[in-house]
């Protein structure tokens, strides 16, 4: 007599087959990217300026940005007002509330990070003139590059003795400022030559341009980051940051940068798992884009994810 077959067998074999189509049906899904929008990037992207052009190197490892005066008209309560700076020699004071824009700019090499801030009137002719004062009576240490001098002096943070070495840039009423001792002055001699046009700006990167595209450019933003490492999504390259408001929503978008397109097609899925409050998702070739809306009364929290 033939031999029966095992229905145990074709059970199995029914359930691998299934098992296949389903998994093949996922992928198909995944694949597509459901709930992202395709932007095509232009052949030639806008050209970008303003301070991170005149203050941030192209070899910046995080660059955070905020516009003090944009987010106090919003609303008052997002900053502070409290002392932010303080020399004692020479004497120097300063509130938040003399701030008009902040960036801040963190360096592998040398290991240090640069702050550079726009002042009101008063406060940067008083810190000039003071920081001018001490150096030509070599009172404190200076340094020099070009036509920019750089100070050593000592101050205090959160109560605790700190070194600084500083420079001003009267053109764009800045002061610019590092903690600590050598390193901190290789890093705002780094940024002064950004300044001078002999390092280069972070925005001739094209890499880092494409980034901007994404977000619309680099004005009109309430705070804005660049973070050159993998970010939350450890498979990406880089990211951007960037905060809006319309005084009723605050609106985050994140940027994350792969290798190339396909990379970023087949990791889109890692970017919503990790942007898991956004709502809105694109695709710009290389770049995934997630978009969070936060009620305004939330700006804080969402100017604080720049850094």
């Amino acid at each position: 007599m033939p031999r029966r077959k095992s229905k145990r067998g074709s059970v199995a074999l029914g359930f691998v087959v299934t098992l296949g189509v389903l998994s093949l049906l996922t992928l198909a899904l995944l694949e597509s990217n459901p709930g992202i929008t395709v932007v095509q990037m232009p052949d030639k992207l806008p050209t970008y300026s303003g301070f991170l052009q005149r203050y941030a190197p192209s070899d910046a490892l995080q660059v955070s940005f905020d516009n003090l005066t944009a987010i106090r008209a919003i609303n008052q309560s997002v900053i502070s007002k409290q002392q932010f700076f303080e020399l004692d020699e020479p004497h120097v004071s300063m509130n938040t509330t003399a701030i008009g824009w902040r960036l801040t700019v963190g360096l592998s090499t040398p290991n240090a990070t640069v702050t550079v801030v726009t002042l009101d009137a008063s406060s940067f002719n008083g810190a000039s003139a003071a920081l001018t004062s001490a150096g030509s009576s070599n009172l404190i240490p200076t340094d020099r590059i070009g036509n920019v001098t750089m100070y050593a002096a000592a101050g205090r943070l959160s109560g605790e003795a700190q070194a600084y070495w500083l420079a001003v840039m009267p053109a764009d009423r800045t002061l610019l400022y590092s903690l600590g001792a050598n390193d901190a002055l290789q890093g705002l001699k780094h940024i002064v030559n950004v300044y001078l046009g002999i390092v280069p700006s972070i925005l001739s990167r094209s890499d880092v341009d494409r980034m901007l595209y994404a977000v619309n450019g680099t004005q009109g933003h309430l705070a804005l980051g660049i973070q050159n490492f993998a970010g939350s999504v450890r498979s990406g390259n880089a990211t951007l940051i960037s905060v809006d408001s319309d005084r009723t929503s605050a609106y985050i978008s994140y940027v994350v940068r792969f290798a190339d397109a396909s990379e970023a097609s087949a990791h889109v899925g890692a970017v919503k798992s990790t942007y898991i409050s956004a709502h809105q998702f694109f695709q710009f070739g290389e770049l995934v884009k997630a978009v969070e809306v936060l009620p305004g009364s939330q700006l804080k929290v969402a100017v604080g994810l720049v850094g």
